[in-house]
């Protein structure tokens, strides 16, 4: 029996994304870079609550976003480019206001279809509005409201379909592996990891790489409890670059823990001695010295260095 991973507790999945009503509004500011702030002929008064619309929803005012949003939105010709931006930032808004109910969700879906009907195939805001129906059809929002899994899975598999090896199917893939491993079998969990890894066979973007990489370290960590396949997936998040530089140290721990445990020492101590001597200010600095002196001593032959904490850099 393998023994637990000491010290570090491992993220779950399920909170790699913040995966309840949050990412919509995540996306809202790639949403908001894309979409720019262009003038329009439809009238200035339009523009305007376009514009206090959109601030409100860059701040998550999404009840007051939402009556300036219904008012722009009305009066824009559609298909231009401001009723595109007015449309998506008020089903936004209708989806994330409080307290969510079943009409302000069923005008949210409504308004991300029409999106996807009205916009051409290589639309990026087209593909933002089919993960977002697969979102809201995913999550239950309220205590009445109910979960259609097996239809959010639907639009997460357009996404990949319609925009390969793009940002796009990245993240769609993420959501339905998420999906897939809530049947909570082994069988379910196997093919979250199999999405994941079809995925990052196709993508060029080191960033999403490394992004994948990541989640699918915890998906063989916490559901799988398959420490090679997590060590390997971790390994190559780590050479495409950290997603969450802020947690790169987490990471490298995490990693070495591993390694230990599948008994690639050597491995272990390459990534333990990055962590001594890239992140002196870690939390896991110290403890990651005295693994690589205890890995040192097991194989003298491999002439490990072990940094002294006065050879520690500062910072990178």
């Amino acid at each position: 029996m393998r023994k637990p991973l000491p010290l570090l507790r491992l993220k779950q999945p399920s909170n790699f994304l913040n995966c309840h009503r949050l990412p919509a509004s995540a996306v809202l500011f790639f949403f908001l870079l894309l979409a720019g702030c262009g003038g329009s002929d439809d009238g200035a008064n339009a523009e305007e609550e376009l514009r206090q619309g959109m601030e409100l929803l860059s701040i998550f005012d999404f009840n007051a976003a939402y009556g300036h949003l219904t008012n722009a939105q009305a009066e824009f010709q559609r298909g231009s480019e401001p009723w595109i931006r007015s449309t998506y930032g008020l089903a936004l808004a209708a989806w994330h206001k409080s307290p969510p109910d079943r009409e302000s969700l069923r005008q949210a879906m409504d308004l991300f279809e029409e999106l996807v009907r009205e916009l051409p195939a290589d639309s990026e805001t087209r593909a933002l509005a089919l993960m977002d129906i697969g979102r809201i059809l995913e999550v239950r929002d309220f205590n009445a409201d109910t979960a259609e899994v097996e239809a959010a899975k639907d639009y997460y598999r357009q996404v990949i379909r319609e925009y390969p090896a793009s940002p796009f199917s990245a993240r769609a893939s993420i959501y339905l592996a998420q999906a897939t491993a809530k049947g909570e079998t082994e069988a379910d969990f196997k093919e979250a990891a199999r999405l994941i890894e079809e995925e990052i066979a196709k993508q060029d973007s080191d960033e999403w790489i490394s992004v994948l990489s990541q989640f699918l370290g915890t998906v063989y960590t916490s559901y799988l409890q398959d420490y090679d396949a997590a060590l390997e997936a971790y390994l190559l998040s780590r050479e495409k670059g950290f997603a969450r530089e802020s947690e790169a140290d987490r990471s490298l721990y995490q990693i070495g823990q591993i390694a230990e445990m599948v008994g690639r020492d050597l491995d272990a101590a390459e990534v333990y001695k990055e962590l001594v001597e890239d992140y002196p200010a870690s939390d896991y600095g110290t403890v990651a010295r005295q693994h690589l002196k205890e890995i040192a001593a097991r194989h003298p032959e491999a002439d490990i260095e072990v940094p002294e904490l006065s050879q520690i850099k500062v910072g990178r």
